[in-house]
C-alpha cells in the first residue's frame, strides 16, 4: 500500500466539501489506521469527505443575533429549547415573527413561524410549512447557521406572501 499525500488529500477533501459532495470515491482507511486510495471495501473502511462540524457557541449566537438579526431579537426558552425570536416586515410589508433554535437532534438551526398563524391554510408543499409550524428552509428543512436561517426565513416569508395572495411559491423550481 502506498503512502497518501496529505496535501493532495487536503485539497481533495476541501474541494469535495465546497461542492457539497461527501462521496469517498477511492479513499479508504485500513484496519491499522492508514489512509489509502488503493484499498478495497472488503479490506478497509470508506472515508467520507463531509465537513467536520461543531455545535455553535452561545457567544457566536449572541454576536450574530445582536449584529445580523433584526433589532429587538431576543433569546427565548420553550421547554428545554432555547432560541431566538425576531420579527420583520418583508418586501410585501407583511409582518412575520419567527423562533430559530439549534436542533442537536438534526444538527442544524430550525425555524418556526410564530406569526402570522397560517396553520391549516395551505398544504405543506404549497407553503413549505409543516403542521408544527416549522418552515422548510432547505432540502433538509433547516440551515447550518443562525444567520443563514434568518436569511432563508426572509426569503421564505416573501414566497409565502405570494402564496397568501393566491400565487405559487416562487422560489422552488418544481412548483
Amino acid at each position: 500500500m502506498s503512502q497518501i499525500d496529505l496535501n493532495a488529500l487536503r485539497a481533495d477533501v476541501q474541494q469535495s466539501q465546497m461542492r457539497g459532495d461527501s462521496n469517498p470515491g477511492d479513499l479508504r482507511v485500513t484496519q491499522d489506521g492508514k489512509i489509502t486510495r488503493d484499498g478495497r471495501d472488503d479490506m478497509a473502511a470508506r472515508l467520507s469527505k463531509e465537513t467536520f462540524a461543531v455545535f455553535p457557541s452561545p457567544a457566536d449566537d449572541y454576536r450574530i443575533a445582536r449584529t445580523q438579526l433584526p433589532h429587538g431579537t431576543y433569546q427565548h426558552t420553550v421547554g428545554r429549547t432555547t432560541g431566538w425570536v425576531y420579527s420583520f416586515s418583508n418586501e410585501f410589508a407583511d409582518q412575520y415573527t419567527f423562533f430559530t433554535y439549534y436542533s442537536t437532534q438534526h444538527g442544524q438551526y430550525r425555524t418556526m413561524l410564530v406569526a402570522p398563524n397560517l396553520n391549516g391554510l395551505f398544504g405543506e408543499h404549497q407553503a413549505h410549512l409543516y403542521a408544527d409550524g416549522t418552515a422548510c428552509l432547505s432540502p433538509t428543512v433547516g440551515m447550518p447557521t443562525l444567520d443563514g436561517s434568518y436569511a432563508r426565513a426572509v426569503l421564505w416569508s416573501n414566497g409565502v406572501s405570494v402564496v397568501r395572495r393566491g400565487g405559487e411559491f416562487p422560489f422552488t423550481y418544481d412548483q
